[in-house]
């Protein structure tokens, strides 16, 4: 009797165990999931570092629960984070920044030059896709840990990589596609113009 109730558990256990792992794998796929850069602002009263967001928002952090315990945070550093804005907090900081907790913190490794972050589509393969495929805007937003850039008309997005290799192509009629790349609104950095030579 005993020896089937000790095979019951092992079997019982043998199906739980990867269950349970599965699920934290999920939560730890759904933390940290915005993308910013470190600014040092030790020059204005009482402020250090700050967060900037993809979005340009900026983040005072208070409280930091890094990842890696090792981490120390350090300016131009690109990071993922989660945040919780923390409410009835006072500082003296003077820059207009969101006081938050910072429940997850990540260090994303240093780019190769080619792959820095730019407000203007500069890059030599930039300006020959403009000409090229004439997109109404192009927006930057980061995947893990690279950066992509989405050109978009009314009829398609075409996502890059920060050396201009394509991606992936989407359009209306095939609306499947690039299901791995998030159809979501990252920063602007180019709209209807043309770029100066």
């Amino acid at each position: 009797m005993r020896s089937r109730n000790l095979i019951l558990l092992v079997l019982l256990l043998i199906g739980i165990v990867p269950m349970f792992a599965q699920a934290v794998k999920k939560k730890a796929d759904k933390t940290c999931l915005s993308y910013g850069k470190v600014k040092d602002y030790s020059n204005a009263i009482d402020c250090g570092y700050i967060i900037e967001t993809e979005e340009g928002k900026l983040l005072l952090p208070l409280e930091i629960h890094a990842d890696d315990p090792s981490y120390r945070i350090g300016a131009e550093q690109n990071v993922k984070f989660d945040f919780k804005p923390l409410k009835n907090t006072s500082s003296l900081c003077m820059v207009e920044a969101t006081s938050a907790e910072f429940t997850c913190l990540k260090l994303i490794p240093s780019y190769p030059v080619a792959c820095l972050d730019v407000d203007l589509p500069v890059a030599d393969w930039m300006k020959m896709l403009i000409e090229q495929k004439s997109p109404h805007t192009i927006r930057r937003y980061m995947r893990d840990t690279d950066i992509v850039y989405v050109f978009e008309s009314p009829e398609e997005k075409i996502f890059y990589d920060c050396k201009g290799n394509n991606l992936c192509n989407w359009n209306k009629k095939q609306k499947n596609n690039c299901k791995e790349f998030p159809q979501r609104t990252g920063k602007l950095i180019y709209q209807w113009e043309k770029i100066p030579d």
